[in-house]
């Protein structure tokens, strides 16, 4: 409970008074005064019927998924007793009650809509004069008078502090869908592409149900099996870019694709719901002139005159300059005319209470209360990305332990909105990656930060103690490594130590070969296939002494792999004769060995029996031999255990200082990759320049996952496992 002080709240009213002369409306005064006949007569449905998700409605699936009885809480539905919520029973008008009274007249609240002649608005004003002021007056007014189901909210917040409050608060608005609290344009990108996703998806469902419009959609009825009539609710999407120019000036070499997008959404919202506000100190330079011209509904706080007539057509908000919340609307922008001006009062919501006044986050309560009274469930998980948060090692174990799998790993929280081609999933919390488990989940992580490198190798850790049955194997050259991953208390199944690598790699491949031959031997028995008889089989027959028939042609197989060249090539084993038959012997009771494991003495055995191993390669750059053009079998053979092991379960990860150059051509074996403070004159072996951010945050990295078709660089915030933040870190 936060403790406010006399001095405080003195503080606070010797304020307002001071602005009583430039802004003498307080918010409840606008609703407990001259909203309550507006609404007071409207009735509130007996039900309300919320639509099944898009999938469901692509299909023609228009039976509800939830049903809200309202019959038992009209009479509750009214805020602190006197204001009438959720009255507004528009299909397609957004109410502008925020801006609040028409010539300061108490007995005259603005009555603007956004509805599909005129769906999105711009606001303006110099800095100081109460953009944000007015901005919060729309959202809470807009969600005092539309219900959740008629009305959800996108909110962005480049300057990171405006809309904070709204996810942040004890209890929810159950307007409120997604908040970008980010400087970084990535967040507004993926969610301006939802949000055109969306729509598009709407407009196929429209022509499903043989409607044109949200409206019409939303008034069509149908029938439950007991014959009842009902109508959907499906809401409007009210879209809000606050600080456009910000925005524009993040977006760097993306301000044309941002661009591109919010012309692509005031264009498909007219029909399917979508509404668009946006705010800028002026009309911004960078937005193109057909973005503006789909934007009638105009609205100026002080400004100079230039700047007003930009916005509104003419200067006359130029006259409210140094004066806080006065506003000049004007819905004809393009005719110039004084004429068309409305001028209004914006009211003011202050911080914390005082007098009379509730604070933002109380009305947020308050609103989260009457939801939870008529059982009204979110539409949708909340979408939040703060980018000054850290995520904690304690919430990311948490959703770790809750969900991590073989073929889910949990790798920071998103610095965007889910996208299903992306396979990648949103929480509020973290992203997981979905890989296909056959070629996709090897990792290259790639830090100039020593502390950052071992906390890539703690993330992977993390997430390999929810795998089944998976062996870790860690391979560094640094002893304090393993000692320092031991002290972390994750499972290690093995740690070797050594600064030349040349050895461990071909113990490495040949597990994967054991596993290879196994299951090769195996197609090739079941498929009916029986080896000619020959000495050296009865040789090995006889000495190994199969249990059945099953295993007695598994012997026979087997022996034919190991003496193919490519066996002979990786196992470093001569030519089978009878001298050397002893050598392939013991092969042989290696790869039976695992039948036994499996107990699969009387069953085929798939790739997929095996249990998950992980070769675990730290510090990969200080490992003797990889620098070193000359050493190119060496990467081939390590290039095949990455390329060849996922099939058989065997996965690879690499963590390494910037790639030596000889070790570039490992690049195109990992479709994963992780990069945090590398050059960018060290991308070029990775071809991803192009799409890599032009700006990452201290506690972000860089996810790359080349299998997808486009724009497959992503920013998570990673978690802090290790101390990356308290601890020091050198280049090293």
């Amino acid at each position: 409970m936060v403790v406010i002080s006399e001095q405080n709240l003195k503080n606070q009213r010797t304020l307002l008074e001071k602005q009583a002369a430039t802004r003498s409306t307080l918010f409840f005064d606008v609703f407990m005064k001259s909203l309550i006949p507006v609404y007071e007569n409207k009735e509130l449905p007996d039900f309300v019927y919320i639509p099944k998700d898009y999938p469901d409605l692509l299909r023609g699936d228009f039976a509800p998924k939830h049903i809200i009885d309202l019959r038992p809480h009209k009479d509750k539905l009214y805020y602190r007793d006197t204001f009438p919520v959720w009255r507004n029973p528009s299909n397609r008008e957004f109410s502008l009650h925020g801006y609040g009274l028409v010539d300061n007249d108490k007995t005259k609240p603005s009555m603007t809509e956004l509805f599909d002649t005129s769906p999105h608005k711009f606001l303006g004003g110099a800095t100081g004069h109460g953009k944000s002021v007015s901005l919060n007056s729309i959202i809470m007014a807009g969600a005092m008078v539309h219900p959740p189901w008629k009305a959800q909210f996108f909110l962005n917040d480049p300057k990171i502090l405006e809309f904070k409050p709204f996810v942040l608060a004890p209890e929810l608005m159950p307007h409120i869908n997604t908040v970008a609290a980010t400087s970084d344009p990535q967040f507004t990108i993926s969610m301006l592409e939802y949000l055109i996703d969306v729509m598009n998806t709407r407009n196929k469902i429209f022509v499903k149900a043989d409607v044109k419009s949200i409206d019409s959609f939303n008034i069509k009825k149908h029938r439950l099996p007991d014959g009842t009539e009902y109508t959907l609710s499906m809401p409007m999407l009210i879209l809000v870019l606050d600080e456009c120019r910000a925005m524009y000036l993040n977006a760097a070499r993306k301000k044309a694709y941002i661009d591109n997008l919010i012309a692509k959404f005031v264009a498909l919202a007219r029909n399917s719901g979508g509404r668009a506000i946006l705010t800028s100190q002026e009309p911004v330079d960078e937005m193109s002139a057909s973005i503006m011209k789909n934007i009638n509904i105009r609205a100026a706080l002080g400004c100079q005159p230039d700047v007003s007539t930009k916005t509104i057509g003419n200067s006359a908000a130029s006259r409210n300059q140094g004066q806080k919340g006065k506003l000049v609307i004007n819905t004809n922008p393009g005719a110039g005319n004084v004429k068309d001006n409305l001028y209004t009062v914006s009211p003011f919501i202050p911080d914390f209470p005082v007098d009379d006044s509730k604070q933002i986050a109380e009305i947020f309560a308050d609103l989260h209360d009457l939801a939870d009274k008529i059982n009204f469930r979110r539409l949708e998980p909340l979408s939040f990305f703060d980018e000054e948060e850290p995520l904690t090692k304690d919430e990311f174990l948490a959703m770790v332990n809750a969900n991590a799998s073989l073929s889910r790993f949990f790798l920071g929280e998103p610095a965007f909105i889910y996208k299903s081609e992306f396979k990648l999933y949103s929480t509020p919390m973290v992203i997981h990656s979905e890989f296909d488990t056959n070629e996709a989940m090897n990792f290259l992580g790639i830090s100039t930060l020593a502390n950052m490198r071992f906390n890539m190798i703690a993330m992977m850790l993390a997430n390999l103690t929810k795998v089944k049955n998976a062996k870790v194997l860690l391979r560094t050259p640094l002893k304090a490594i393993t000692d320092k991953v031991s002290a972390l208390g994750y499972p290690v199944t093995a740690a070797v130590e050594t600064t030349d690598i040349t050895e461990q790699l071909f113990l490495d491949m040949t597990a994967i070969y054991w596993r290879y031959t196994a299951v090769v031997a195996d197609d090739r028995v079941f498929a009916g296939k029986v080896p000619e008889d020959s000495a050296l089989h009865n040789t090995a027959l006889a000495e190994i002494a199969p249990p059945n028939d099953l295993m007695k042609n598994r012997v026979k197989h087997i022996l034919d792999i190991l003496s193919e060249a490519r066996a002979k090539m990786l196992l470093k084993l001569p030519d089978l004769s009878e001298s050397t038959l002893p050598m392939y012997i013991d092969c042989i009771k290696v790869v039976c060995r695992q039948y036994f494991a499996l107990g699969a003495e009387s069953r085929k055995v798939e790739a997929s029996d095996f249990a998950p191993v992980f070769f675990c390669y730290f510090d990969f750059d200080k490992i003797k031999g990889v620098e070193i053009k000359t050493q190119s079998a060496l990467l081939d053979q390590l290039f095949d255990i990455i390329k060849i092991g996922p099939i058989y379960n065997i996965y690879t990860y690499i963590v390494s200082n910037i790639l030596p150059n000889a070790a570039a051509s490992l690049n195109p074996a990992f479709a994963n990759l992780l990069f945090y403070a590398v050059p960018e004159t060290n991308l070029s072996p990775f071809r991803i320049r192009d799409e890599y951010p032009e700006t990452v945050g201290q506690m972000m990295w860089v996810y790359v996952n080349k299998k997808l078709p486009a724009r497959f660089c992503f920013k998570l915030k990673f978690p802090d496992l290790v101390g990356v933040y308290s601890g020091e870190d050198g280049e090293n």
